[in-house]
C-alpha cells in the first residue's frame, strides 16, 4: 500500500466524530479503493484526491469520481494553499467545519480570546 493511501485513509478518519461516521467513511474508503485497484489508480497521489463525506449526505460512487475530475479553471488558486489544480474542500490542509480538529481550534481561539 503506498504511503500517500494511508495518510489518505488517516486524514479520512481523522475528521470522524462518532462511530457511525467512521462505518460511513469506511465504506467509502472501500469503493474508492477498490475502484482505484480495478482501474490501476493504486499509485495515484492520493492527497490530490478529496476525501470521502462524513455526512449522512453521502453521494453515490459515481458522482464523486465526476467531482474529483472536474478542474477548476485556468488561474484558480486554492484559497488554504495557494497551490492551482484543486478546489478548496479539495485541499489536503482543508479541515471540515464539523470536525473534531475544526473545533478543537475554534474552541482554543475563543477561550484564547478572554
Amino acid at each position: 500500500m503506498p504511503l500517500s493511501l494511508k495518510d489518505f485513509v488517516t486524514r479520512a478518519f481523522a475528521r470522524c466524530v462518532s462511530d457511525e461516521e467512521r462505518n460511513r467513511v469506511e465504506n467509502r474508503l472501500r469503493e474508492t479503493i477498490n475502484q482505484a485497484k480495478s482501474g490501476n489508480g493504486m499509485n495515484q497521489d492520493w492527497g490530490k484526491v478529496p476525501l470521502p463525506p462524513v455526512g449522512p449526505d453521502l453521494p453515490p460512487p459515481s458522482t464523486q469520481i465526476k467531482t474529483q475530475q472536474k478542474k477548476p479553471p485556468p488561474g484558480y488558486l486554492c484559497r488554504i494553499c495557494r497551490i492551482p489544480g484543486h478546489y478548496i474542500k479539495e485541499c489536503p490542509q482543508y479541515i471540515a467545519p464539523n470536525s473534531f480538529f475544526y473545533l478543537q481550534k475554534s474552541s482554543y481561539a475563543a477561550t484564547s480570546l478572554r
